[in-house]
């Protein structure tokens, strides 16, 4: 096995020399932030173990000064000798393909590369691709092969005489600048001169060589269904978020990761269901204590823990503390299919609108309905009368909005099975 310590790669412009590189420094957090607040994934498939040859702040990797050129904490990844060209590159989290650079597009040095958007202002890089496997606009997630690992674009290096410099670059920006790819797969830091695996194993010694790649279980297949309500105010309004998740062999498990961008911490919560079969709706319902932006996803696990959902954002406004007073709320089978649905609640100033949120879990949707409203003075009551043919188990909230904040009753669910 030729071991990789003669292997220098670098990134960089391919028609001037490049810039200085940035003094080194123990102190990592000294040059940016430690993380990105998402779910990241080895970008590459399960089975592999790739060798980490340069990190933050080391030859090439400096800021390049334009949009997403800051590579200060891009990360390289090769393997033995010539073993890694045309191997298979996934993305580190899901996400749609931003753009797609041929060999000498931009003129960077990135060669066949690939930009993603992972939402929330989270765009990472993969470069010197010797194919590119996808299109602009198209969604992808961490199983999606995206290209294959080259030595396009200014890439230099002695391990692969038949292509010299044959790495995988990547890169991580938040707004535009550089954050550091961590935890990947659950490691952080990033060591180099170090061999890891999709699993999050690590080697420091020597390359532990290919293994049984971990496949999914029960071709899980994972969604997040929109926050409910689509605002709210901090310290009231009770959000629910909501995940659909196939797994048709058993229940599996389901973490909800909360971002404060404010304090900059990932929050983990366990999801409840009460689905008696796949499609799985998970749920869980909580208020946020400060105003601000807020990103989210969830994350599964039926035995390999690597199954998660695109990130989505939400902002919450300042605490009003006029929120409606919710006293009492049911929803009860009438007569066949027929149900209905009512919420007693005191509100001063009067409602704006009651809403009834049901999901189908067959139908990836949560479906909201307009409730009628009427009062005796200020205690009011809503009401929604509705079939419901498919016989399963149906999540259901309501939400009473009066201009100034949202109350949400508890989560429910409705079997209408029997």
């Amino acid at each position: 096995m030729l071991f990789l310590t003669t292997l220098l790669l670098a990134c960089g412009a391919s028609n001037s020399p490049l810039p200085d590189a940035v003094p080194w420094s123990n102190d990592l957090d000294e040059y940016g932030q430690g993380g990105s607040g998402i779910p990241l994934t080895v970008p590459f498939p399960s089975g592999e173990y790739w060798y980490v040859t340069q990190t933050y702040n080391k030859g090439s990797h400096v800021n390049y000064g334009f949009d997403y050129g800051d590579d200060s904490y891009a990360v390289d990844f090769s393997q033995s000798g010539c073993e890694a060209y045309g191997k298979s590159v996934t993305p580190i989290s899901d996400g749609t393909v931003l753009q797609v650079f041929v060999d000498g597009d931009g003129d960077h040095g990135y060669g066949n590369s690939v930009l993603i958007d992972h939402g929330s202002g989270f765009v990472s890089r993969y470069a010197h691709f010797s194919k590119t496997k996808v299109r602009e606009g198209e969604p992808v997630n961490t199983n999606t092969v995206i290209g294959e690992v080259g030595n396009s674009g200014y890439a230099v290096g002695s391990a692969c005489p038949d292509y010299p410099g044959t790495h995988l670059h990547i890169a991580l920006y938040e707004n535009g600048e550089s954050i550091k790819p961590e935890p990947l797969s659950g490691l952080s830091p990033i060591n180099e001169g170090c061999w890891i695996s999709r699993e999050g194993w690590e080697d420091c010694s020597s390359n532990p060589g290919d293994y049984d790649s971990i496949e999914d279980e029960g071709e899980m297949d994972i969604r997040m269904l929109e926050h409910s309500p689509s605002w709210g105010t901090a310290q009231e309004t009770a959000f629910v978020w909501v995940a659909q998740i196939e797994s048709p062999d058993f229940k599996p498990e389901a973490t909800l990761t909360i971002y404060n961008e404010r304090d900059g911490v990932s929050y983990d919560f366990p999801m409840e269901t009460e689905s008696q079969e796949s499609p799985w709706i998970f749920i869980y319902q909580k208020d946020l204590r400060d105003s601000g932006n807020y990103s989210y996803w969830v994350t599964a696990d039926n035995g390999d823990g690597n199954d998660q959902t695109s990130t989505q954002s939400m902002e919450v406004e300042s605490t009003s503390h006029d929120e409606p007073a919710l006293l009492e709320s049911w929803g009860v089978p009438m007569s066949n299919d027929e149900y209905e649905w009512r919420v007693i609640f005191e509100s001063y100033p009067s409602p704006d609108e009651a809403t009834l949120s049901i999901v189908n879990p067959y139908h990836s949707t949560i479906y909201d309905f307009g409730m009628d409203l009427w009062h005796t003075g200020e205690l009011w009551a809503a009401g929604y009368e509705k079939s419901l043919d498919t016989e399963t188990v149906y999540p259901f909230w309501m939400t009473v909005d009066n201009g100034e904040s949202i109350s949400v009753t508890e989560v429910e669910w409705l079997d209408t099975n029997d």
